[in-house]
């Protein structure tokens, strides 16, 4: 007799196939890429590819290569992988699949009974991990990377009918992007809106004013997210939410904004992605939710360049060899190590000192005649007082803001904190978040 352990020896188990995901044009129309290279081709702009800058006038150049000029790195191809994998998962639901008569029902429950629709809507507890967040120290190219990323993804895609379930054309948005610029709650959410009329000739933003409560505004920007299937909104420049007081704490007015975007994120089921400096973790971190939804499973925090980074070192070379000095021969590693203590591996910094170079240039009787590392110099010295108070904002701001969270974390250390009320795992993650990131910049100065 066999024993038990050889009796289903001979015995195969017949899984069926794992069904594949229902069809939902919404999906294609991201055009998404798995490969590197086909992604930086799509984004990358390197004009001194095809043309040489030799016998361009200085102004000329200075224009292409400061604002036409894009060269991707690998934090774009991984800002790129996470912004296609979320808005993926995003619209991997039914009622976000066009083809599906379950997206038709949640669109006119959230037209005609907003209540019932976010009722429905937190039953699937969809929110959970489809968000994410950006933190990166001032300068190193957030905004212009995530710009270039999202440029890669159609934003607005106009379906065919036969495309829905209902028969009808639709007007797909998948991103939207919004600065943060320290409007009022409603203003910044009629600013999102706008952003999505503007997209779809539609004027929903015009139906509210300051007399509309948040909730309103809210539940207005649900009604358009599910009218236009909106993949994704990107809130840049979230660090301006955070205000401390003198003695380290948070302002009623941050503790507010955070209230706000909890609740938006909470109401609004659809990938957000926020960008912001280092102050903005720690931040976040102050509620479970919040921490939950952004940082714990997507976070990306970014530090300068060094001065050996194969991207850094490959940007120098662009600007200075095919832009500032064409005719200049190639930089030496002096000049590279100037150029980097210059900056400090701050690409607004290297901006700076580019277009000073510029300027230095078109100044000069015999620009031709002037070596690369004698323009580097007379770059910095032009814009010194600009570069050096840059500089000092850049990392005293940032350390600074580190600090206040230090003196945060001291206030509320466990030997004073009564009994009964130790901190959470959430509020010990941001405190170390916060020291992590002061001793990261510590290292810097």
């Amino acid at each position: 007799m066999k024993n038990s352990v050889d009796s289903h020896a001979d015995e195969t188990a017949v899984l069926t196939d794992w069904p594949g995901p229902a069809c939902n044009p919404a999906l294609p129309a991201l055009n998404i890429t798995n490969d590197k290279k086909t992604f930086f081709s799509r984004c990358e702009v390197r004009p001194d590819e095809r043309f040489s800058f030799a016998n361009a006038p200085i102004n000329e150049r200075k224009r292409v290569s400061l604002d036409e000029m894009f060269m991707p790195n690998e934090l774009s191809w991984r800002l790129y992988c996470l912004v296609t994998d979320m808005m993926y998962r995003g619209y991997n639901y039914p009622d976000r699949n066009i083809k599906d008569p379950a997206q038709q029902k949640q669109a006119n429950l959230t037209a005609f009974n907003p209540e019932k629709a976010k009722e429905v809507l937190k039953l699937t507890e969809r929110d959970k991990g489809v968000g994410a967040v950006l933190v990166a120290e001032s300068g190193v190219g957030k905004t212009t990377t995530m710009n270039k990323v999202l440029s890669a993804i159609p934003q607005v895609h106009r379906h065919k009918a036969s495309d829905t379930y209902y028969n009808r054309e639709f007007i797909q948005v998948s991103w939207v992007k919004v600065k943060f610029h320290g409007l009022s709650m409603k203003a910044f959410l009629r600013r999102i809106l706008a952003s999505i009329d503007y997209l779809t000739d539609d004027s929903l933003a015009t139906e509210l004013t300051d007399n509309n409560s948040v909730t309103e505004h809210i539940d207005k920007l649900l009604l358009h997210c599910t009218k236009y299937n909106v993949g994704m909104i990107v809130l840049d420049e979230c660090q301006i939410m955070v205000k401390h007081k003198n003695n380290g704490e948070l302002t009623a007015a941050a503790i507010d904004r955070a209230d706000f975007l909890q609740q938006m994120v909470n109401d609004i089921p659809i990938p957000f992605l926020l960008i912001g400096t280092p102050i903005l973790e720690p931040y976040l971190a102050q509620s479970p939710y919040l921490y939950r939804r952004f940082i714990e499973e997507a976070a990306m925090i970014e530090e300068l360049y060094s001065a050996d980074d194969i991207f850094w070192t490959g940007l120098v070379r662009v600007y200075f060899e095919s832009y500032v000095l064409p005719t200049g021969g190639s930089l030496s590693s002096a000049d590279f190590a100037n150029i980097h203590e210059h900056s400090v591996g701050n690409i607004s910094l290297l901006k700076i000192l580019v277009t000073r170079a510029f300027g230095c240039l078109s100044r000069a009787e015999n620009p031709n005649e002037i070596s690369m590392s004698d323009l580097i110099e007379m770059a910095y010295l032009d814009g010194q007082n600009e570069i050096e108070n840059m500089k000092t904002l850049l990392l005293e701001g940032s350390r600074q803001n580190a600090t206040k969270a230090k003196v945060q974390k001291q206030k509320n250390s466990p030997s004073i904190v009564p009994v009964g009320k130790q901190k959470s795992a959430v509020e010990r993650a941001g405190e170390q978040a916060a020291q992590e990131s002061y001793d990261a910049l510590q290292s810097l100065l």
